[in-house]
């Protein structure tokens, strides 16, 4: 029997209750067909926060962390405290069977970060800014979950720079002088289905 395949769906959707569904449906084969499609923005993300000397010996908060994949390649560049949460239970129990969270929490979607209870030197949210997933506001909402001097690593996929909303932001918050632009790289995301991505890592620059 053909497994059925969730990734063009996961660009089809208009809200957090239908993400919530897919995810759920989705956790058993997620892994295997992104890595087949050569999932590749978490690989990018890391290696750009280290890039960006980011403080891999402190906790890191990875938004959306899903099944882990995200964990995975920041393990493996060296972030030695890794923080998740999702708000799709399935997605997390197939996380913390890696083994790569010291901490995973389930986010209510009224109150997403409940947990957190001082800033984070460092914070990702890969794959997680997209249609029916993430809004630009994200963005905002991360950074006041920063250290000052902090630094926020994203993905943008091509579906989510069709909203101009997502770069706005981030235009807005420069002109503000809260955040400095320290990476902006436009590349690969899913070359399987020939989807690219920005990878962009922001520092927090004052309260």
């Amino acid at each position: 029997m053909t497994k059925k395949q969730f990734l063009d769906s996961a660009y089809e959707l208009s809200d957090a209750e239908q993400t919530k569904t897919l995810y759920s449906e989705w956790a058993d084969s997620y892994d295997e067909e992104i890595t087949i499609n050569g999932y590749v923005s978490p690989a990018r993300t890391a290696e750009a926060l280290i890039a960006c000397h980011a403080q891999t010996d402190q906790p890191l908060l990875d938004i959306g962390c899903g099944s882990g994949v995200s964990g995975e390649s920041l393990q493996q560049v060296g972030f030695g405290h890794l923080v998740g949460c999702d708000f799709s239970a399935p997605m997390l129990a197939l996380a913390e069977s890696k083994t790569i969270y010291r901490q995973l929490y389930l986010s209510d979607l009224n109150d997403p970060f409940h947990f957190v209870e001082m800033p984070y030197y460092t914070i990702t949210a890969i794959g997680v800014m997209a249609p029916g997933h993430a809004g630009p506001e994200l963005i905002t909402t991360a950074l006041e979950l920063l250290q000052v001097g902090g630094l926020f690593g994203f993905s943008m996929n091509d579906h989510t720079l069709e909203n101009p909303a997502y770069l706005e932001e981030i235009d807005r918050l420069g002109k503000g002088r809260k955040v400095r632009i320290r990476w902006s790289e436009y590349g690969d995301h899913l070359p399987g289905i020939d989807l690219r991505s920005i990878i962009m890592v922001v520092e927090r620059i004052r309260s």
